[in-house]
């Protein structure tokens, strides 16, 4: 979904793009289901471990082992590659403008492009998810550790309800730049929220009619999808509250009924591959694109000698690829290792 929203922008200039521009944006929602997913997987994990003797040392050796690999090498290949190769070092998407290569390796990048108000460098504007992520996992252990079920469900509630204010405080008094509402992890607690309630939800044992969260599902998303052409900042500090809770409802439709037609749709062996090299997919396809684009630009006209149309079929198969091999050869080593000694 965020592959084809990234992929699809810059499309306006053809026939019916506009309108395809217009709800491809709807793909970036595709950031919010990984986070309500994240939220939701990482609550249980930790909700069954809570009073493991190895509890924050394990969980925090498998994040480790499973986020810092290639995103570091995917860094490293950045700073080390692009400076050396002419048609990459002067293309714009490569630029790091105001940006400061620290926030990357901090994990603070979202935040700093919150501050300058853009994404910046473009091929790496994907990570501020990566970086409100790992803020999350800095905190989400102890919370859990420490709260009782009760106070952190209330917490979960509070932090859904609280992203969604400040979001409206930031676009409506500009005390800070709109880009803000988007990127900071405190305004994108929604649903990360949402999946931890989630978590609770289910290890509570109760269980929501299958109607009623099909019917939340539709409703939700379908009108945030259908409600694209009229968007506007301040609408859209409400629609991703919504998009969240439409996400969660078919979360929650999937685990109380797996016999049901989503979860045997979304369990299909395709989907499940897409699941294995997500991560990869998701880190590689905005370089992946941008050195494709750049590779293949006339450095004076500035046009595509690369029929457009194969621009993205392209990107997307190298994309495809090497988050495949990515996966087979590297990041599954790390991954291997800290399930044995974590």
């Amino acid at each position: 979904m965020v592959i084809a929203f990234h992929y699809l922008n810059g499309i306006e200039r053809h026939r019916w793009g506009q309108a395809i521009q217009t709800y491809a944006a709807f793909g970036a929602t595709g950031v919010d289901l990984f986070f309500v997913l994240s939220g939701f997987l990482l609550a249980s994990i930790l909700l069954e471990r809570r009073n493991a003797s190895t509890y924050f040392s394990s969980f925090y050796v498998r994040r480790v082992c499973r986020i810092f690999p290639l995103y570091f090498a995917l860094l490293f290949a950045v700073l080390g590659i692009v400076p050396r190769v002419q048609a990459l070092a002067a293309d714009g998407n490569f630029s790091w403008g105001p940006a400061r290569v620290w926030w990357f390796f901090a994990y603070v990048q979202n935040y700093g492009m919150g501050f300058i108000n853009e994404y910046r460098p473009v091929l790496l504007a994907p990570t501020w998810s990566l970086a409100v992520e790992e803020q999350f996992y800095a905190v989400l252990p102890a919370v859990v550790r420490w709260l009782s079920t009760r106070s952190l469900a209330l917490c979960a509630m509070l932090a859904w309800i609280g992203s969604a204010v400040l979001r409206v405080i930031i676009v409506q008094t500009g005390v800070w730049p709109p880009l803000a509402a988007s990127t900071w992890s405190i305004c994108r607690l929604d649903p990360l929220a949402l999946g931890v309630l989630a978590a609770l939800l289910v290890r509570s044992g109760a269980r929501l009619p299958s109607r009623l969260l099909v019917a939340a599902a539709v409703i939700l998303l379908g009108s945030c999808f259908l409600c694209a052409p009229w968007r506007t900042p301040l609408l859209d500090c409400f629609f991703i509250a919504a998009v969240a809770a439409g996400y969660t409802a078919l979360l929650l439709q999937c685990i109380w009924y797996p016999a049901g037609r989503i979860a045997r749709f979304a369990a299909a062996p395709a989907f499940r591959w897409l699941g294995t090299i997500s991560y990869g997919t998701y880190l590689l396809h905005a370089p992946v694109r941008c050195a494709v684009l750049a590779l293949f630009r006339d450095s004076t006209s500035r046009s595509i000698p690369l029929p457009g149309f194969l621009v993205t079929p392209l990107s997307l198969l190298l994309t495809l690829v090497l988050a495949q091999l990515s996966w087979r050869y590297f990041e599954r080593r790390f991954v291997a290792w800290s399930h044995r000694h974590a």
